[in-house]
């Protein structure tokens, strides 16, 4: 049997590498996220995207991570 680690543990408070992805999908779509230069800054707070998508208490500056991860709780 495989353990996938990243689903047991918090690695030194960094978010599991779904939620990463899941975040950094929501920024990608998003007007103010700029990308032009290949390294992913968040226009409304100036954050490395790619950074702080992995930070665990990271939040979105616009709160679209909170209400995605709100509307998917209710909806199961």
């Amino acid at each position: 049997e495989i353990i996938d680690l990243d689903e047991m543990f918090d690695f030194r408070g960094q978010a599991r590498i779904s939620d990463q992805e899941y975040r950094l999908s929501i920024c990608a779509v998003c007007p103010s996220f700029d990308d032009s230069n290949g390294e992913g800054i968040c226009m409304e707070c100036g954050c490395f995207m790619r950074s702080k998508v992995a930070q665990l208490d990271a939040t979105c500056p616009l709160d679209k991570w909170d209400l995605l991860e709100r509307r998917t709780v209710k909806s199961e």
